[in-house]
């Protein structure tokens, strides 16, 4: 059962100006929800691992094979049709070891589980958190960035608050699971607060390389990341990929 929490909940103190009264209800209703795997999490935060990005071509660029444990993700991208949210996902199924959960953070519901289907997320372990303002998206990204019972939290961010974005890194490095920030089209990597440890532009491949080669494992939907920041990385690293086959590699005649 995946389980959604709404903002319909009830106020607090409404003085109490240190932390937003939905945010603390949103906080306790995450950990209830995850404290059955609290203590499995926690004994395995000082064995921190890769966790895969999804896509080989991805693990290949990035210098550990993939992403560390207890990271910040940024993608950018010009919009929907470049595919982050399902590249986004791909790197959720790695991320959820040893029990952990994924959280989606939205103010908009706009997840639909059926779409991921394909990707054999288990639903049992989806919690989506549905807020009702952005200062609400942002505690409760921290909030579930923190967990250690948490493996991925995935949402589209709005902020502009570089305290927050320091937030988020510090909670998961805590948490040691993995943060995967969609930016929207908007958004400047120059010009937008982070404290990623990865960030990526995302292009997409309309025409792919159908046009060069008759290769049938040449089909499907293909993206170009460009690696804008990451520790020990070679900066403006290209990848693409083939986002319905993640072993996929561009054919050499499409170069």
């Amino acid at each position: 059962m995946m389980l959604t929490i709404d903002q319909d909940a009830p106020e607090s103190n409404p003085e109490d100006q240190l932390h937003p009264p939905s945010g603390r209800w949103l906080a306790s209703q995450i950990t209830e929800q995850l404290r059955g795997t609290l203590q499995l999490a926690r004994s395995s935060q000082t064995n921190r691992q890769k966790i895969s990005s999804g896509f080989d071509a991805l693990d290949l660029v990035l210098p550990s094979g993939g992403y560390e444990e207890g990271s910040l993700v940024d993608l950018f991208g010009a919009g929907p049709a470049d595919g982050r949210w399902w590249i986004a996902w791909h790197s959720v199924l790695h991320a959820l070891r040893g029990g952990r959960y994924a959280v989606v953070v939205e103010k908009q519901p706009l997840f639909y589980p059926p779409a991921i289907a394909s990707l054999r997320v288990p639903i049992e372990s989806l919690v989506v958190v549905r807020c009702r303002d952005d200062r609400e998206c942002e505690w409760a990204i921290d909030q579930s960035l923190r967990s250690p019972a948490v493996g991925a939290v995935i949402a589209e961010v709005h902020t502009r608050d570089d305290r927050m974005a320091r937030r988020w890194q510090l909670s998961v490095e805590h948490g040691g699971g993995l943060g995967l920030l969609i930016r929207p089209p908007s958004a400047h990597p120059q010009r937008t607060p982070s404290w990623a440890q990865v960030q990526w532009q995302v292009t997409s491949c309309p025409k792919g390389p159908r046009q060069h080669t008759a290769d049938s494992s040449s089909r499907g939907r293909w993206s170009q990341l460009r690696l804008l920041r990451c520790p020990k990385g070679r900066g403006g690293s290209l990848a693409t990929i083939n986002l319905l086959d993640p072993t996929a590699q561009w054919p050499e005649k499409a170069a």
